[in-house]
């Protein structure tokens, strides 16, 4: 019978049980920071409480709900004899300590910020490495600082669903409904990333999600994808078997494809992949035979098994949702590691997603149809994340915004008709002959953008090089150029690109391509040797850090026959091609005119002092 009910069910999400409570209360959800974490970004504030108080500005959580922890390491792990009980005297006494204060039941959502550590080695005999966020899961159950109460295996979740579609499925997390050996628990989620910029891009990328997935102009029409293994299977043989269990690979990979029918419901084209390759493998096809090579505008996928590997085919649009069994999908995904799916995914933009930090086992690790199952059904990313995760105690994390429900029913959606802030940019590394342009997004968190970024770059005005926009949308770019020449300075342009096409361009800039402290005065005369009448363009850079008013002179000479002229006043009335690096630390200009001089050979010098010291360079040509 409940075979026969299945097409129903699916086109009447009405039928699931009704929600008791709110896990999509703000107020329902405790926020967790490492209080000692570095501000490494130099805005005054650590880098884990900065992501925190983000998080609470943009969902609306109370103060009173964030909560300091007493984390005194800087390494993302716990390992080593103490680790039981400096993981209870950071982490669990003050978080039950939270809980009790807030009222056990009053909290749902249990979110760790940037910086608090993710995995541990916890004293067992065997499989010792577990994900500190799945040990949260029930903080009553494990035990005090000198004795781990766990086992060598996980245990399992109550709140997982075997099931999904084949009523009666389980309803919205409740703690009437759901409890692990007549204890609390908990959702878990986790806000990380590479950095700080990294971890606020899950919350904006939540966000642009809510606000604009959907059909139409100015509005996130994107796809999604199911990559499985063992064939294409019909739909009348897998109506009839499923749920298939996790018992076996042949089996779970039936359980996985059958998301081919719950990815429809969103009204997103749905591409799947079951060739045996992955998606961006040679080899690799879609059902209708195509060559399955790259994975554009991506919004939902489940599947497996890239382990250890990430093929960068995919494009994750801001709100993207990702599921891929494999056995070390989330390892190491504070570094970006490229060698872990998911953490690679999410350096290339991805906003949410489920993995592993060791060795899950079939059994053990997120299942992606049930994830992608109540995503589409309206649930919280917690939610959809834990009801998809058969096991506690074990290796799972769900990194992303847990409020973030893509498909909720009474969700406003709007086109996005505003351009990109104009973007902001400047230089954080210089070597001469190598620099990397940062460009970065201006945060909105009541409009959020995640934006392609290109740079377009030269010598001159007219610039030429370019690099182009790419497939990650993020907050943050940083753009390596290499191969730069010896020249006073380098122009540029940055242009960003929003996901439904929207751009915003910076006026024309400069960077100084050098590694300087103080100051660098730099000038240069092409061509080198040149005719009377001809044209020369005599280029000038001067850089000075805090800024360019840290100079107390500035002067240019032109020296000839053994004299120096000071020509400062007529530089600075004919300069053109004048441009400013935005943080006002570089200014590059030019003079250019016909050569109406006697044959001789000339030197420009360029002087100038700050209070530290002085600087100067000079560069020579030749009338003939």
């Amino acid at each position: 019978m409940l075979r026969f009910l299945f097409p129903l069910l699916l086109l009447v999400p009405g039928l699931l049980p009704a929600q008791a409570g709110n896990p999509g209360d703000p107020r329902r959800v405790l926020v967790l920071y490492h209080a000692a974490w570095p501000d490494e970004n130099g805005d005054g504030v650590g880098d884990s409480r900065e992501v925190a108080l983000y998080y609470a500005k943009v969902r609306g959580v109370p103060a009173a709900n964030l909560v300091a922890l007493p984390v005194q390491t800087t390494r993302r792990y716990w390992s080593g004899s103490s680790a039981w009980a400096d993981f209870h005297d950071r982490l669990v006494t003050p978080l039950r300590q939270a809980l009790a204060q807030a009222g056990p039941t009053a909290i749902d959502t249990i979110l760790l910020c940037y910086g608090v550590p993710y995995y541990m080695n916890i004293p067992v005999s065997t499989r010792t490495r577990r994900a500190v966020d799945s040990l949260l899961q029930v903080p009553d159950q494990l035990g005090d600082r000198t004795t781990c109460p766990l086992g060598t295996w996980f245990s399992t979740n109550p709140y997982l669903e075997q099931s999904p579609s084949v009523a009666p499925d389980k309803g919205r997390f409740n703690h009437a409904l759901y409890k692990y050996a007549g204890r609390e628990m908990y959702l878990v989620n986790r806000i990380d990333g590479v950095d700080v910029e990294a971890a606020k891009d899950l919350v904006d990328g939540a966000r642009y999600g809510e606000l604009h997935i959907g059909s139409g102009p100015g509005l996130l029409a994107g796809k999604a994808y199911i990559d499985t293994r063992y064939g294409y299977y019909d739909d009348a043989s897998q109506k009839a078997g499923y749920p298939f269990g996790y018992g076996s690979y042949a089996n779970a990979d039936r359980c996985m494809a059958f998301a081919k029918f719950f990815t429809p419901l969103t009204g997103l084209t749905t591409r799947w992949e079951a060739s045996g390759q992955e998606i961006g493998q040679a080899g690799a096809v879609w059902r209708d035979q195509n060559p399955a090579l790259t994975g554009p505008a991506a919004l939902l996928y489940g599947g497996w098994y890239n382990y250890r590997q990430y093929l960068d085919v995919w494009e994750w649009l801001p709100g993207s949702i990702a599921c891929d069994l494999n056995s070390n999908s989330i390892q190491n995904f504070h570094t970006g590691y490229d060698q872990a799916f998911l953490s690679a995914a999410f350096v290339r933009g991805l906003s949410a997603g489920c993995g592993v930090v060791g060795e899950p086992y079939l059994s053990g690790h997120a299942r992606p149809e049930v994830l992608i199952w109540y995503v589409v059904q309206g649930y919280t990313f917690a939610e959809a994340a834990s009801l998809a995760q058969p096991a506690l105690f074990w290796m799972g994390v769900n990194l992303g915004d847990p409020l973030y429900a893509p498909f909720a029913s009474g969700l406003v959606r709007r086109a996005d008709r505003t351009a990109p802030p104009a973007p902001g940019s400047g230089v954080v590394a210089a070597s001469g002959t190598a620099a990397t342009l940062r460009v970065t997004v201006p945060r909105r968190p009541a409009d959020p953008d995640l934006c392609t970024a290109r740079l377009d770059w030269g010598p001159d005005p007219k610039l030429g090089g370019r690099i182009d926009h790419g497939k990650a949308y993020r907050g943050r770019h940083d753009l390596e150029l290499t191969g730069l020449a010896d020249l006073p300075g380098y122009y540029y342009r940055v242009e960003l690109r929003d996901p439904v096409g929207l751009t915003s361009s910076s006026s024309l800039q400069a960077f100084c391509p050098r590694p300087f402290t103080d100051a660098d005065l730099r000038v240069s005369a092409t061509p080198a040797t040149v005719k009377q009448s001809a044209s020369l363009t005599l280029r000038f850079a001067a850089s000075a850090r805090p800024g360019l008013g840290a100079f107390r002179s500035f002067k240019v000479e032109a020296q000839v026959w053994g004299g120096g002229l000071d020509i400062t006043d007529l530089v600075l009335m004919t300069a053109s091609d004048l441009a400013l690096a935005p943080g006002g630390e570089t200014v590059l200009f030019a003079v250019k005119f016909p050569v109406m001089l006697p044959r001789a050979r000339y030197t420009i010098k360029v002087s100038g002092a700050t209070a530290t010291g002085q600087f100067s360079h000079s560069a020579s040509f030749t009338v003939q």
